[in-house]
């Protein structure tokens, strides 16, 4: 799952992989509010940082005089391969976006890449992407 922001410090548009516990504890907080280093226990202070402001990790390490770990879950829009997104679409022209993602021609993206089809096709509640061999799978209820 991707929560995707427009950093109000640079601009860039950045996205946060979150995991299903992740959205309900943000749901919850979001719903009911409460001291967000309690309520979001499952984030660390950047993912935190984000969610209440917006500010990007990069905008965080500036303000805050700090290193952001190499194991995050951020990545930005300018990370995204145009040619390859584009080169994908042409190939599942006709598909259903469910069918499409899973075909042999998603091969070619990165595990970000499908993840950022996922959320903008609204798919997320059927969808996901193993975060090792790339493969999506669909969500069993």
């Amino acid at each position: 799952m991707l929560i995707g922001e427009s950093c109000p410090m640079c601009g860039k548009f950045v996205y946060l992989k979150i995991t299903k516990e992740q959205d309900k504890q943000y749901t919850d907080y979001c719903c009911y509010g409460g001291v967000i280093q309690e309520k979001l226990n499952l984030f660390d202070k950047f993912e935190r940082e984000f969610l209440k402001t917006g500010y990007c990790p990069n905008c965080q390490c500036e303000l805050f005089h700090t290193n952001l770990p190499d194991d995050n879950n951020f990545f930005y829009n300018e990370e995204m391969r145009a040619e390859a997104m584009t080169e994908f679409m042409n190939a599942v022209d006709g598909l259903k976006p469910a069918d499409a993602i899973m075909s042999s021609a998603a091969n070619k993206l990165t595990v970000n890449e499908k993840l950022l089809y996922i959320y903008e096709i609204d798919l997320e509640k059927e969808l996901t992407v193993d975060e090792i061999t790339g493969e999506v799978h669909k969500i069993e209820e």
